[in-house]
């Protein structure tokens, strides 16, 4: 779809290596700078905006897989500090705030490995309230309670399966 604007493309793009190479000599100092890290740090977020046609298309046809780990490694903490959370709560809060993002119409399906795997659906499931709010609640009483952390299988079950919707 992007074939016919291929110019347009490249002008975004140029654009924005402009901008962010304008953001980079404007942070950073000239001079050494004194911290534990050494090196100044920026942090950049970008928002393409594409063309409503191509954007209503992705949207209702788009499948959504969502590979967690729930292997026992997963109940470390984060970081050492006082107050980490475990991995396996910043795993839940990330599908939380991702599954509620999902474009309606869409599918999705969550698939969770350790030593075996187990998908939250037979197959991906087209996105509405009755699934999102299915998943929701099995996101929250997912545990970090799989086992090892063997990827491999969950993966190329992933593959076998065919995309959807079959368009």
């Amino acid at each position: 779809m992007f074939r016919d604007s291929s110019n347009g493309i490249e002008e975004y793009t140029t654009s924005v290596t402009g901008f962010i190479n304008k953001c980079i000599e404007d942070v950073v100092p000239t001079e050494t700078v004194r911290s534990l890290m050494g090196d100044p740090v920026v942090m950049l977020s970008l928002y393409p905006e594409f063309p409503k046609d191509v954007m209503s298309s992705m949207t209702s046809h788009g499948e959504f897989l969502f590979v967690v780990d729930r292997s026992g490694s997963m109940e470390c903490p984060m970081h050492l500090g006082s107050g980490s959370q475990d991995r396996i709560s910043s795993a839940r809060d990330t599908l939380l705030l991702l599954l509620k993002s999902l474009p309606m119409g869409c599918y999705f399906n969550i698939i969770g490995f350790g030593s075996s795997y187990e998908s939250f659906f037979p197959k991906s499931v087209e996105y509405s309230q009755k699934t999102m709010d299915e998943a929701l609640q099995k996101v929250k009483e997912m545990r970090a309670d799989l086992g090892g952390t063997e990827i491999l299988q969950p993966l190329k079950h992933i593959y076998s399966q065919p995309c959807l919707p079959d368009r």
